[in-house]
């Protein structure tokens, strides 16, 4: 009986966790994000020295600005759900790997969050920029500790921007 209230608790504990966290993301490096990013920019500074170019240099920094968001937020959108089902396996372990795990997966959502900030910077096309503000704007709100986003939702809501990102960019 002692056994199954052990495994009640913990199975308990994981899920509340996983709710409260709202999800989790993949692993990505943000190295790649920030050289994409730091490439536009690079890319749109020396376009804009020419007045004559800043036209060019604006759709440059727009297909820059939309292969780096469409990269980043199609593989944290695909890897959102396993990354969420091996949090909630950690949080069951017990407190000190929830809290690393927590750590990691609000770590991930700050490093989308302000890649796609950075990328609205740029010079890009309005309606893109605009999807990449939106974008971030969820990524906040979804690493919210106060947020309560249902797993499911966070799910559709990452293919959902990863989805407006590339409407945008068509």
């Amino acid at each position: 009986m002692d056994r199954m209230r052990k495994t009640l608790v913990a199975v308990t504990m994981g899920a509340v966790l996983a709710f409260t966290l709202g999800g989790c993301g993949a692993d990505v490096e943000a190295e790649s994000a920030d050289q994409t990013a730091a490439e536009a920019g690079a890319a749109a500074t020396t376009a804009s020295a020419d007045p004559a170019a800043s036209a060019g240099a604006d759709a440059q920094a727009t297909a820059a600005a939309c292969e780096s968001a469409i990269a980043l937020s199609e593989e944290r959108a695909a890897n959102l759900e396993n990354d969420l089902a091996e949090m909630m396996a950690v949080a069951v372990e017990g407190a000190e790997g929830g809290d690393k795990a927590e750590a990691q997966f609000r770590a991930m959502l700050t490093e989308w969050e302000e890649s796609l900030s950075s990328l609205a910077a740029e010079p890009v096309d309005e309606g893109v920029r605009q999807a990449l503000l939106d974008g971030s704007e969820w990524v906040a709100q979804i690493n919210d500790p106060q947020d309560n986003t249902p797993m499911g939702q966070l799910v559709d809501g990452a293919a959902k921007l990863a989805d407006d990102i590339k409407a945008a960019c068509a």
